[in-house]
């Protein structure tokens, strides 16, 4: 919007006037593009690990104006990262470039005040404000926050017709805490009746974008006829993806496929390694249960298959 009033500006003016205003408007437009690719790079070292150079870059940049440049280094600010966590100095940057409109600044200030951080309470009526924002610019991942707390009634009243409104468009925008909220909404129902033909189809969409519990949560969903028929070799692939992801639930997922359908899935022994896996990957609440299950899954294997089971666990 503001190039074409420039444009406009630039038409009303004749003679020498509009060849200074052109060769200006030329100046500017060359050190604005000069600071967007300075501050491009620097993202780029920031992300890669060099903290401490990239900030080195941005502060500058961030200091002359630079939207995208204040926005790294509030949320540098923010996090502790290559700088002290400092929720003054968070908020002075983040504020800066919000200030300018920049969808993923007005969406930083909304996650700080969802969740607070040192020196500065959680505040979740500001919160949603913030994310209110940033998705009237259609940012995604403001959508499917603000959505999911319009639908719980957090920061604000309830408003399951907007938040549900929120989270379908993050979800057309691939944001996965949309689709991850709407999956969850349609399986238990909240805000919303059950549907579980819809809560198999974002749960779908959520393993697809690579969330292993959502990945883990849609195999369950295809080994029971959830929503669908039941799919024993489409739930083992999602295990598996699960399983690569780090899910320990999806190993003992894919453990009893092998168990309780051999015939598909003959390989008894490399269903016991991914019990094992499961089990040395299990929280405090599940680790004695799993491992009594593996070992029980496991006594009739013979000396060497145990340790064939303990090596693949092992590589996974």
């Amino acid at each position: 919007m503001r190039h074409y009033g420039l444009l406009l500006a630039l038409a009303l003016v004749g003679g020498e006037g509009r060849a200074d205003a052109l060769a200006d408007a030329a100046a500017r437009g060359d050190a604005m593009a000069a600071a967007a690719e300075a501050a491009a790079d620097a993202r780029e070292m920031f992300m890669a690990g060099d903290q401490t150079g990239g900030l080195a870059l941005l502060i500058p940049l961030a200091e002359t104006g630079n939207m995208r440049a204040q926005n790294i280094v509030g949320a540098a600010y923010q996090y502790g990262r290559g700088v002290p966590m400092d929720a003054t100095l968070a908020l002075h940057y983040l504020w800066m470039s919000a200030a300018q409109l920049y969808p993923p600044a007005l969406f930083n200030l909304g996650y700080l005040y969802e969740v607070g951080m040192q020196g500065i309470a959680a505040n979740p009526m500001a919160a949603r404000t913030w994310y209110t924002r940033a998705a009237a610019l259609d940012y995604p991942p403001a959508l499917g926050n603000l959505g999911s707390m319009q639908i719980q009634g957090i920061g604000g009243p309830v408003d399951t017709v907007a938040g549900f409104r929120n989270l379908d468009r993050g979800a057309t925008l691939d944001d996965s805490n949309a689709i991850e909220w709407l999956a969850f909404a349609y399986a238990t129902g909240i805000g919303i009746e059950i549907d579980l033909v819809s809560a198999r189809r974002y749960y779908a969409m959520a393993a697809a974008i690579g969330e292993p519990a959502m990945a883990a949560d849609y195999a369950g969903m295809l080994e029971r006829g959830e929503g669908g028929p039941v799919d024993l070799h489409g739930a083992m692939t999602a295990y598996l993806h699960a399983v690569a992801g780090g899910n320990a639930y999806a190993g003992i997922g894919a453990a009893w496929l092998h168990f309780d359908h051999p015939d598909l899935f003959p390989d008894y022994v490399q269903g016991v390694g991914y019990c094992l896996w499961a089990a040395a990957h299990a929280g405090p609440e599940d680790v004695a249960e799993w491992t009594a299950s593996c070992d029980d899954a496991a006594r009739d294997l013979t000396a060497n298959e145990r340790r064939q089971a303990e090596k693949f666990a092992a590589g996974l």
